[in-house]
């Protein structure tokens, strides 16, 4: 199971990549992950040397929606420092329920890193809460919980504020592992604008 996944992973990021297009100057570099657009960014860390974590804030999302810290997980291409004004595609990850988190796609054996080892291409893994399942609660009184405005709204608008990539269609895929798996094809269904590749597992 585990391998299946992480050959699909690997065609996407191999489709990905094949279409990667020179672009215009940078906005902005990781790590100066900037709030904007609805989002608060507050402390960041690198969990290795090509993966960071940002720990973040939206009032879509209600923070005990999620599993600890509500925070948005970025891998970086090796080369992301050394090439200039480059952009690049981006692939958005999405994790399961039942405890899955944004570190899901790193540490629970997703391989991320070597998936995308010498590949042109960011990895974006954000959080989806507890079981968010990817849509706009009708019953709010909990607190609120609007992944779908959070993941489509706020966070890819974010990510290309704040980072060197092909903002457009042509540059961004979405995929995700069960519930998350879910979402990737309800995104891609929702708004066929945004995503040019889509993978459900």
């Amino acid at each position: 199971m585990r391998r299946g996944i992480r050959a699909c992973v690997g065609l996407v990021v191999v489709l990905m990549a094949v279409g990667l297009l020179p672009g215009n100057p940078a906005a902005a570099d990781a790590p100066n992950m900037v709030s904007g657009n609805g989002i608060t960014a507050g402390a960041w860390r690198w969990i290795t040397s090509r993966t960071l974590e940002v720990d973040i804030t939206t009032a879509k999302v209600v923070a005990n929606a999620v599993h600890g810290p509500h925070r948005v997980r970025i891998t970086l291409p090796n080369n992301y420092f050394q090439s200039g004004s480059t952009r690049f595609p981006v692939l958005y990850l999405l994790h399961g329920g039942a405890g899955g988190n944004s570190a899901q796609w790193t540490t629970g054996g997703g391989a991320v890193e070597g998936i995308t080892n010498g590949r042109p291409i960011i990895t974006v893994m954000p959080d989806g809460g507890k079981v968010g399942w990817h849509t706009n609660w009708v019953d709010q009184s909990q607190g609120a919980q609007a992944w779908r405005d959070f993941h489509v709204d706020q966070l890819i608008p974010w990510i290309d504020a704040n980072l060197r990539t092909i903002a457009s269609k042509s540059g961004r895929a979405i995929a995700g592992l069960s519930m998350g798996g879910f979402g990737a094809i309800r995104y891609a269904q929702d708004r066929p604008d945004l995503f040019i590749y889509a993978g459900s597992f």
